[in-house]
């Protein structure tokens, strides 16, 4: 036997969910009452079956909707369901797109009826996976991590981030972990995906200026994974003139790596 649950003064909703579907189930009217609505959802995928929602929300004032697992179906199941929230006034999102062809034009394009929000964008492609991803975002960023990040990352300040993961298949440099410590100076917990050594692995004072040469303070880093990283990667994060770790820090890596 089924049950429906259904209400008319329902005003706030904060839920976490496992699959899309049952976002719809909740948007289908039942909770008509709703104004603002919080989702954290764990799989953005097709249905099983087809939920022909498109009724307009006329009384949803605010929306978030936060996933930390990738989804391929932006286009097909988000943009339409922001399109019913006719009257939205505040929009809050965190996610992260996998395509096989897709511009910044194209994301921020979704965005074009959402003035009053700051919705960031980070297209990129990986020609050695043959596929590409968007990070969606909602700035200032209120998550407590932020995943995937490569070379195009735009920068900014997310203090409240405290998980951090770096991944791209073109090599990470000095430079690049500079601007990864000032966006996330609260960052506790760190990790690498990275096969690509890098270029520049040593510093010398007569061809670099002395930002270069100082070493990359972590007040709060802790925890460091470099599992799936290249030795130049270890290298970088345990040279005392390349980085200077405050905290004790527990370093997760092969013993092999260390061992050369």
């Amino acid at each position: 036997m089924s049950i429906t649950i259904s209400s008319s003064i329902l005003l706030e909703l904060h839920i976490k969910l496992y699959k899309f579907t049952d976002c719809l189930y909740l948007l289908d009217g039942r909770f008509d009452s709703l104004e603002k609505v919080f989702l954290d959802i764990c799989q953005i995928s097709t249905p099983e079956i087809v939920i022909n929602n498109k009724k307009e929300l006329p009384k949803l004032k605010a929306f978030s909707l936060y996933s930390d697992q990738p989804t391929f179906q932006y286009n097909e199941l988000i943009v339409p369901l922001l399109h019913r929230m006719v009257n939205l006034e505040e929009l809050d999102l965190h996610l992260v797109v996998h395509f096989y062809s897709l511009s910044n034009d194209d994301c921020q394009h979704s965005f074009n009826d959402f003035k009053n929000n700051k919705i960031i964008s980070c297209v990129d492609y990986f020609p050695d996976f043959k596929h590409g991803q968007c990070h969606i975002y909602s700035y200032p960023y209120r998550a407590k991590t932020y995943e995937y990040i490569t070379n195009n990352f735009p920068g900014g300040l997310f203090k409240y981030v405290r998980e951090v993961s770096l991944y791209d298949d073109r090599l990470f440099e000095h430079d690049f972990f500079v601007k990864i410590a000032e966006s996330f100076p609260f960052m506790e917990q760190l990790t690498i995906y990275n096969r690509k050594p890098q270029t520049n692995k040593f510093y010398e004072q007569s061809n670099y200026d002395s930002q270069h040469l100082s070493p990359i303070q972590y007040s709060y880093l802790s925890v460091f994974e470099l599992f799936r990283a290249h030795d130049d990667y270890v290298e970088q994060f345990l040279l005392d003139i390349k980085t200077s770790l405050i905290r004790t820090v527990n370093l997760q890596v092969l013993v092999s790596t260390l061992d050369r």
